[in-house]
């Protein structure tokens, strides 16, 4: 139980860790091309289903805090009760020891850090012996502190009164908790038929035990139980079994702790919901859809070229500020900046500002370069060698063989760092030509180190690639290629 409360807290404080992989290829969408002036009509929005699901989340966080508020308020108020009950109690000596005599409630123990006994008036008219069976099972509570520990279990509940296992094992505790008192009342000397004729009479002068965690007298369907122990012969293997239930769940916590976490959800698309940004590119005039434009995001990673239906997708960039540039020759540029944060797109268009949820979704109709006036002049695209350039494909680069890759980064680590344990990633620009061979190379995200910089534009030239193709034509392409240098240990 106190697992189950611990492992989120740690998960969620705990940072989470993760090793870029030298495979990896993601094409360079960035790119000083070909700049025209495109006319561009309003832009609509989908509605999101992301957005949906946030305000599911939000009604259910919002039950979650009102239910535990309520059950801590009834908890609250029941040991209120308890404390004004208190005042009217006498102290009495029973067996040589002094407790509490209630007017009705008891026998049970109650109290935190001190716990006490508390008996109802009808103890004291019971013969000597039952009453010293009734002081030792409390004293026994006292004694491993039980009383403490299901009063954990409650402040449990409180904070998670949606988690049904966590209620039917709450109930699990509170009876192994008295049948262990019971197994240790019952080796001080208590006889079985006594004893459990004690229970039985106790129970069916008990009404209701209010806020006591820790009582001889529990519901009547946990107290059938507890008799039905005291005649049952103990289990065989009993050790055995602990063993065999304790490496079960050993077992079980490792794979629980090795699954990974679940990624974000995605549409009937496949894509990821959480930051996916979708696009239909049309003819202003003809409203045809335009295949072959390029969209992109300016200044990172993200690109794309919208497919026959003239739709094209980003999917998983990370928060921040975008500018967003669709392009195709003949027709004008569009141009849009938005910010991404907590997964939600804020769009700034002319003087209107508007926030989407999840998936933004955007309708673009270009109209032709011809028919726009008066027009920009044509800003002519660096050669591709010089600056990463993004370049149409349909089936991405692939090194020829990782392993032999991974030995010359290996082979590249600076050895004085290496002994050190001074390790990071280094984000490489690498440009594969239309033959697999690496013509050019940048530094697009250094290490912190010059060294560990230096070494992987050294590994990367000796890579060789499998080369992008554009529709089973081989073509150069531009690629952003993490590379790792890292001590096992």
């Amino acid at each position: 139980m106190l697992a189950s409360l611990a492992l989120p807290v740690a998960a969620y404080l705990l940072p989470t860790t993760s090793s870029l992989p030298p495979g990896p290829l993601w094409p360079v969408a960035d790119a000083p091309i070909v700049e025209s002036l495109l006319a561009v009509t309003p832009l609509s929005t989908a509605k999101a289903p992301g957005s949906a699901l946030a305000r599911i989340n939000d009604v259910l966080l919002a039950a979650w805090l009102l239910s535990s508020i309520l059950l801590l308020a009834f908890y609250a108020r029941s040991y209120l009760r308890l404390r004004r009950a208190r005042s009217d109690w006498a102290v009495r000596e029973i067996g040589g020891r002094q407790v509490f005599q209630s007017v009705k409630l008891g026998p049970a123990v109650t109290g935190f850090f001190r716990g006490f006994i508390v008996v109802p008036p009808w103890v004291l008219d019971l013969d000597e012996d039952l009453r010293r069976l009734i002081l030792l099972h409390e004293e026994e509570h006292l004694r491993a502190g039980d009383h403490r520990l299901l009063l954990a279990g409650l402040a449990s509940l409180v904070l998670m009164p949606w988690n049904v296992p966590l209620w039917w094992h709450y109930r699990r505790m509170r009876l192994t908790v008295e049948l262990d008192c019971d197994r240790r009342v019952l080796q001080s000397g208590a006889r079985p038929r006594t004893y459990g004729g004690l229970l039985l009479e106790v129970g069916r002068r008990t009404s209701g035990m209010g806020f006591f965690p820790a009582a001889f007298s529990e519901p009547r369907s946990l107290l059938e139980k507890r008799v039905r122990n005291l005649i049952r012969r103990a289990p065989k293997r009993r050790r055995e079994k602990a063993i065999v239930a304790g490496l079960i769940t050993g077992v079980l916590f490792a794979l629980a702790c090795e699954t990974p976490t679940p990624a974000t959800e995605r549409n009937a698309a496949g894509v990821d919901e959480a930051t996916t940004l979708t696009g239909v590119v049309l003819d202003a005039l003809s409203q045809a859809p335009l295949f072959g434009a390029r969209a992109y995001l300016k200044g990172t990673g993200f690109g794309a070229v919208t497919a026959d239906d003239g739709r094209y997708t980003l999917v998983d960039f990370p928060p921040g500020d975008y500018e967003l540039v669709v392009e195709l020759a003949d027709y004008e540029t569009f141009r849009l900046r938005f910010t991404v944060s907590d997964y939600e797109f804020q769009v700034t268009r002319g003087d209107a500002e508007f926030r989407v949820d999840g998936i933004l979704d955007l309708r673009h109709k270009l109209k032709p370069l011809s028919s726009a006036a008066p027009s920009r002049p044509i800003v002519p695209a660096p050669p591709l060698g010089q600056e990463p350039v993004f370049t149409p494909f349909t089936e991405r680069p692939s090194i020829k063989d990782v392993r032999k890759a991974r030995e010359i980064v290996k082979r590249s680590y600076p050895k004085l760092l290496k002994d050190a344990g001074i390790g990071g990633t280094v984000q490489v620009w690498v440009l594969i030509d239309a033959d697999g061979k690496v013509k050019n190379t940048r530094i697009q995200k250094k290490s912190g180190r010059e060294e560990l910089d230096a070494a992987a534009m050294s590994a990367v030239r000796e890579f060789e690639f499998e080369p992008a193709r554009d529709n089973g034509k081989k073509v150069p392409l531009w690629i952003v290629l993490p590379i790792t240098f890292a001590v096992k240990d």
